[in-house]
């Protein structure tokens, strides 16, 4: 016979519950507060399938951009940017979201330099944005290290 096609094909393990996580759902699935901008981990809930992503998306992480009192929209980003609401919500808080939050308080610090005065002052050129020249380079082709001058960009 020929395979099937429907909307949970080949979702025999991704949407099931694992032993001894049956009945009833928490109320903290639902009591949860989310807030536009947060980062979530998209996990469908097998015992509700109103509201049920495609499992496609199923353990990505996303960006909530909508808050209802029913359901939250989530932004995944895939080959073409997808919102959707999803209800219930989806699982909690994904970790990137602290390892984003410390990058940028690392990168806020990062940016306060002492002045002359010895009060902080705000750096505009920090982080990435700043320009490095290139680092002199060496061939090991020959008799030894021969010492170059970077490339320029220029042909010839």
């Amino acid at each position: 016979m020929p395979r099937g096609h429907g909307i949970r094909a080949r979702t025999r393990d991704m949407l099931s519950k694992s032993f001894r996580k049956n009945g009833v759902i928490p109320m903290t699935t639902y009591l949860r507060t989310f807030k536009i901008g947060d980062y979530v981990d998209i996990k469908a809930d097998p015992a509700i399938q109103s509201g049920m992503p495609y499992k496609v998306y199923h353990g990505r992480t996303g960006i909530i951009w909508n808050v209802t009192k029913r359901a939250v929209g989530v932004e995944v980003n895939k080959q073409a940017r997808t919102r959707m609401l999803l209800f219930p919500p989806p699982c909690g808080g994904a970790p990137c979201a602290v390892e984003s939050a410390a990058r940028r308080v690392e990168w806020w610090v990062g940016c306060w330099r002492l002045s002359a005065s010895g009060t902080a002052r705000w750096m505009r050129a920090c982080g990435a944005g700043s320009a490095v020249a290139p680092r002199w380079g060496f061939g090991m082709e020959g008799g030894g290290a021969r010492h170059r001058k970077p490339h320029d960009g220029h042909g010839g």
